[in-house]
């Protein structure tokens, strides 16, 4: 039953559909010739009849079109590759445009120009590979670069001061003051002396490897009880690049009153050369000269009481110079000394910015000494409080900041009676002096 309902509506909805289509064309015959669609035969522009298409065109206005040449003038716009059949016409005539039609050629011809322009910058087979290779190679010795500057920072803080007692000679003792020589003894920390090396071969031993651009750089490990010598071969730039950090440290010494006020200081090179790392596992002998005179009590007494042990100590002797006037002699109640190297930041700011590794050492060099004259001048000064105005340049008598390599290696002699510094120093290296690679 339901069945039979179904097949009935469907006959239905089809006859309907079939009387409606009907209706429809009888409709479309029955409209009178000039009023169908346009296009449409007998209609408007149509030809009546059966006729085929036409078409028209609608030109611009004449006062915005114009020749190619009016067209980059008035833009100053430079010629581009814009096939001559274009540009006139079949009379040899300039042929008119818009300035959006002029836009469209251009635009099409100067890429397709620049894109036969380009063959020649795609990389080859072979230039493919050397390019990669190559710029691996500049990343890798940026990075180390980065590792030799981490490895100089690692040995900050690892030295320690003994003040000598102060000496005048009476025969400078004058009613406007005195000169007075003070010695300064700089050991190295335990700690460091036994650690530093292998911080240095931890750091740089992934970059040691032979070469045509590669320099020996030697230093000496701790292990077992032994120092061991080791020797990498790194990158000319980094070796100079060390080579200046170790030019730069600082050693200041600062007088001050009983309230902590600063009455002189004076600063000299630490002397310190890129053998550093030897000098560190094992610095240097003081020994007096001749070997066996004794030290008279006031030679090997510290500023502060208690004994120097000038006599056979390792370190590094230095000694300074102040003359003072009476009343700031008198004054005198304290001495403090430290070394001021550059921290690895700065240094590694120099590297980062450079865009190449040529650029690195002569970044870095105005940076290292800017940097160390600057914490000499504030070094022993009290630290301003929040909001003050910043303290004044340090009084006193100024020694130059950059001196020159380090002392020999070994035995430092001092001269008789103390005077001196101990041991001679090379000419000084000036701030802007290239280091060599």
């Amino acid at each position: 039953m339901i069945a039979r309902r179904t097949i009935y509506i469907a006959s239905l909805v089809a006859i309907a559909a079939f009387l409606a289509l009907f209706i429809f064309l009888s409709a479309l015959s029955a409209q009178p010739p000039g009023e169908g669609p346009p296009g449409a035969p007998g209609g408007p522009g149509g030809g009546g009849g059966g006729g085929g298409l036409s078409y028209s065109e609608t030109h611009a206005d004449a006062l915005l079109e114009k020749t190619y040449s009016e067209y980059l003038a008035e833009h100053g716009l430079p010629t581009q590759p814009v096939p001559q059949a274009l540009l006139v016409d079949d009379k040899g005539e300039p042929v008119t445009r818009t300035d959006s039609a002029w836009h469209q050629l251009e635009k099409l011809y100067s890429r397709d120009a620049e894109a036969e322009a380009k063959p020649s910058e795609v990389p080859g087979r072979v230039g493919k590979v050397l390019l990669r290779d190559m710029q691996t190679q500049l990343a890798v010795i940026k990075k180390e670069n980065v590792a030799m500057i981490r490895a100089a920072g690692a040995a900050a803080g690892g030295f320690t001061f003994k003040v000598g007692y102060p000496k005048y000679e009476p025969a400078g003792v004058t009613s406007a003051g005195a000169t007075l020589r003070i010695g300064l003894i700089m050991r190295v920390n335990k700690s460091l002396s036994q650690n530093y090396g292998a911080t240095v071969y931890r750091l740089l031993k992934p970059y040691d490897n032979y070469g045509a651009d590669r320099v020996p750089f030697t230093f000496v490990t701790y292990q077992g009880g032994y120092y061991r010598p080791q020797t990498f071969m790194l990158h000319p730039t980094s070796v100079a690049i060390w080579n200046s950090i170790w030019a730069t440290p600082t050693v200041v010494l600062v007088l001050k009153d009983v309230n902590g006020n600063l009455i002189a200081s004076g600063s000299q090179s630490a002397g310190f050369t890129g053998n550093i790392p030897t000098l560190i596992a094992y610095p240097p002998e003081i020994r007096r000269t001749p070997a066996f005179a004794y030290l008279m009590p006031e030679d090997d007494k510290t500023f502060g009481g208690g004994k120097m042990n000038l006599d056979y100590t390792r370190g590094w002797y230095y000694e300074f110079t102040f003359s003072l006037s009476l009343e700031n002699l008198a004054r005198m109640d304290r001495a403090s000394a430290g070394i001021v190297m550059p921290p690895s930041q700065i240094m590694l700011d120099a590297v980062s910015q450079a865009k190449t590794y040529e650029e690195i050492l002569p970044a870095l060099q105005p940076r290292l000494t800017a940097w160390v004259n600057e914490q000499v001048q504030a070094f022993g000064m009290p630290k301003p409080k929040p909001g003050a105005a910043p303290p004044p340049p340090v009084a006193g008598q100024e020694m130059p900041v950059v001196g020159a390599g380090a002392p020999p290696g070994g035995v430092q002699q001092l001269v008789p009676g103390g005077a001196g510094a101990g041991y001679a120093l090379p000419p000084p290296v000036t701030a802007g002096a290239g280091v060599p690679l």
